[in-house]
């Protein structure tokens, strides 16, 4: 699993990828697919002597569960012809809404407008798919001056027991009963 960034260090698209003996197998979890596959092409690619031997759609199918992190559940990719395996073909498939709800607590920006041109990887919590010791990529030098000057906001995820609707103001009692 990684991000893509822009030459400024904020997230274009999050991806997964399988290296093979042939190369590399690339999944675009996040992002818009063209600029994406635009950029590969005609930035990364080239300095590299790297070609697209082309793209299909696929099915990722990954557990839905809350108790263990996206990144290390177990994915499997399959063609779109392809019948699940055994293992998956009891679960339950979840309604869209069960699937945005997990998402989010997940940290995982996939849908529309999830992620855009202004979002770092340190903001919304998807530093640790960012290899810092690689050689040189897109962004390094934003990546570095966070890193150097630490994050000072994170998207957080939390819940209510309580009904909270737009424009109703949020406060946190900290232990000793004050308001922060």
């Amino acid at each position: 699993k990684a991000c893509c960034l822009s030459t400024s260090g904020k997230i274009r698209c999050i991806l997964e990828l399988i290296l093979t003996s042939k190369g590399a197998e690339i999944c675009i979890l996040a992002g818009d697919f063209n600029d994406i596959f635009e950029g590969f092409d005609n930035m990364i690619f080239p300095s590299d002597k790297v070609q697209i031997k082309g793209f299909k759609e696929i099915r990722r199918v990954q557990e839905i569960n809350n108790q263990v992190s996206w990144k290390k559940s177990k994915v499997i990719w399959l063609d779109m012809q392809d019948q699940l395996p055994e293992e998956f073909r009891n679960s339950n498939i979840p309604t869209p809404e069960e699937f945005r709800i997990w998402s989010i607590r997940q940290g995982l920006p996939i849908f529309n407008g999830d992620i855009n041109s202004y979002q770092s990887p340190f903001h919304i919590g998807l530093y640790d798919l960012i290899d810092t010791n690689k050689g040189c990529y897109l962004g390094q030098e934003s990546v570095a001056r966070y890193l150097r000057s630490g994050v000072n906001k994170k998207l957080r995820f939390w819940e209510s027991e309580n009904i909270i609707k737009k424009g109703d103001k949020l406060t946190q009692y900290s232990t000793n009963g004050l308001k922060d």
